[in-house]
């Protein structure tokens, strides 16, 4: 099955137990949210989930899977 060229890229949530993780989540994962891994974490995800699908809290995020391979040919 071939993709087609404009697909968006799905949205990531990066849950981590390192602080220092979330510079790498941002800018690397293409991230729209960061948790800190605690014992409330997943009490807390069903309620990000629907943020991050039902926001478009982080606009720079949306990139197409196209735009994505152009960047990496730099």
């Amino acid at each position: 099955m071939r993709l087609q060229e404009k697909v968006p890229l799905p949205p990531v949530i990066v849950i981590s137990a390192d602080p220092y993780m979330e510079i790498t989540a941002y800018k690397d994962c293409l991230a729209q949210r960061f948790l800190l891994k605690d014992r409330n974490t997943f009490n807390l995800l069903p309620d990000v989930i629907s943020e991050v699908i039902r926001t478009d809290a982080f606009p720079a995020h949306k990139k197409t899977k196209e735009n994505t391979e152009n960047d990496e040919d730099k």
